[in-house]
C-alpha cells in the first residue's frame, strides 16, 4: 500500500529511532575543526560533547565512563592514522568511530579495514555527516535498512 508519495517500507525506516549518544568525543588539534563538529553534534544530537586535542587526552576521558560516538581527525601531526585506530578499537571496541579525512587521503579502505566506523571528508558537510553519524549509529544498534 502507498500512503502519498511513501511506501511502508519507507515509513517503517522512517519511524525506527536512533538512540541519540549522549556522549561524543571530538579529537582533534584544530580548533575550528573541534567547534564546527562540536556545534553540529550539540544540534542535532544533543549529549555531552568531550573536545580532546591529542589522542593521548582520550585514557583521560575513559575513565569518566567511555563514549557513545568518536569522532577523530586523522589528520593529526605525528600521529599514525593506524595507530590511532588499533589503540580507539583496543580502548572501546564496540564505540562508533567516525574519521575526518581530507578529500585526497588515499587510507579509507585499510582505515575501515582497521575498525573506523565510517568515513567524514572535509571539507565537512552537514548533511554529508549526519548520514554517515546515522549509519554508524544504526549500525551499533542493529538497525537495518535493506
Amino acid at each position: 500500500m502507498i500512503m502519498g508519495n511513501l511506501s511502508k517500507r519507507q515509513i517503517d525506516i522512517q519511524t525506527t529511532a536512533i538512540d541519540a549518544p549522549r556522549r561524543i568525543m571530538v579529537i582533534s588539534k584544530d580548533p575550528f575543526l573541534q567547534a564546527v563538529m562540536s556545534k553540529i553534534c550539540v544540534r542535532y544530537f544533543g549529549g555531552e560533547i568531550y573536545r580532546a586535542a591529542t589522542p593521548e587526552n582520550l585514557a583521560e576521558f575513559n575513565r569518566l565512563g567511555g563514549f557513545d560516538l568518536i569522532i577523530i581527525d586523522l589528520n593529526l601531526p605525528g600521529h599514525s592514522a593506524g595507530t590511532i585506530v588499533k589503540q580507539l578499537r583496543k580502548e572501546q571496541p564496540s564505540v562508533p568511530v567516525i574519521a575526518v579525512v581530507g578529500e585526497d587521503d588515499h587510507e579509507v579502505d585499510e582505515l575501515k579495514r582497521l575498525g573506523i566506523s565510517d568515513i567524514a571528508y572535509q571539507p565537512i558537510r552537514v548533511a554529508a555527516f549526519l548520514e554517515v553519524a546515522a549509519g554508524a549509529l544504526m549500525q551499533k544498534q542493529n538497525i537495518y535498512m535493506n
